[in-house]
C-alpha cells in the first residue's frame, strides 16, 4: 500500500494560561481593627484555596513617626514588607504593607508589633487573602503616591488576570473609593493617618486606584498581585 505523499501529524503544544487572581477572605472583617499605645495588634484571618497570598496593611497615626516601624507574623510565621508611606510625606504618619506567600490554611493570628514609642495614637490594620497568585513571584509592580487634597490616588501597571491591591491612610475620613473596597476604619482626624482602607481591582495594562477623601494628608500604596501560570495543551495539525 502506497503512502500518501500528504501526511497529517498530530501535535500537543504545551501553552502557559494564567487563571485570573481571586479574593479569598478578608479579616477580622469589613471594618479592619485598631488599638491605642505600642501593645500588640492582633485579629483572626481564615485562609483557604490554593496557591494563597496573605496581604496585611496597617496605618500608624504617631506624630511624629520618627522611629517608628512595623513588623508581622501570621502563625507566627514572619511577614515580608513591601512598602512604607508617610502621609504627604511628612512625619505625621505612615502606611506600610506587608506579604506572605502560601500562609498555613484555616484559622490563624495575624501579630503586629510596632516600635518605637506610642501613647494613645491609633494603629489602624487589616487584612485580604487570595488564591490563584504565582508562588514564586507573588508581587508585581509596587507604586506609591502621597499628597493632600480631597482625592488619594495611585497608578499600578499590571495585567489582565492579575489583581491590584492598595493600602491607604488619610488625616480625615475616606469616603469612598473607585475599586472594590475589602475594609475601611475612620478613626481619628488628630494626625496625618488616623484613617485606612483596603481595596482590589481586577488587573489591566494600568490601573488607578483612588479614594474620595476629606480635605487632608494622604499616602497610598498599590501592588500588582500575579496569577499562577498553569499549562494547558492544545491539540495542531501540521501537514
Amino acid at each position: 500500500m502506497r503512502l500518501s505523499w500528504l501526511l497529517a501529524i498530530i501535535l500537543l503544544l504545551a501553552l502557559p494560561t494564567w487563571a485570573a487572581v481571586t479574593v479569598d477572605a478578608v479579616g477580622p472583617g469589613a471594618t479592619g481593627t485598631s488599638i491605642s499605645a505600642s501593645t500588640p495588634l492582633t485579629w483572626t484571618h481564615v485562609v483557604s484555596g490554593a496557591n494563597t497570598l496573605l496581604v496585611v496593611v496597617v496605618a500608624v497615626s504617631r506624630n511624629p513617626d520618627t522611629g517608628n516601624s512595623v513588623t508581622a507574623t501570621y502563625n507566627s510565621v514572619s511577614m515580608t514588607s513591601v512598602a512604607v508611606v508617610h502621609s504627604h510625606n511628612s512625619t505625621g504618619g505612615f502606611v506600610q504593607m506587608l506579604y506572605l506567600v502560601n500562609p498555613a490554611s484555616g484559622s490563624h493570628t495575624v501579630s503586629l508589633s510596632i516600635a518605637g514609642t506610642l501613647t494613645s495614637e491609633v494603629t489602624i490594620a487589616g487584612s485580604v487573602s487570595f488564591n490563584g497568585v504565582n508562588q514564586t513571584t507573588p508581587i508585581g509592580h509596587t507604586a506609591t503616591a502621597f499628597g493632600s487634597g480631597t482625592t488619594a490616588s495611585v497608578a499600578v501597571t499590571s495585567s489582565s488576570g492579575n489583581l491590584v491591591i492598595d493600602g491607604v491612610c488619610t488625616g480625615s475620613g475616606v469616603s469612598s473609593s473607585t475599586q472594590t473596597n475589602r475594609w475601611l476604619k475612620n478613626n481619628t482626624g488628630a494626625t496625618q493617618c488616623g484613617n485606612a482602607a483596603e481595596s482590589t481591582a481586577s488587573g489591566s495594562a494600568s490601573v488607578t486606584m483612588s479614594y474620595t477623601v476629606t480635605n487632608d494628608s494622604w499616602g497610598i500604596i498599590g501592588v500588582d498581585v500575579n496569577a499562577v501560570a498553569t499549562i494547558s495543551r492544545r491539540p495542531i495539525s501540521i501537514w
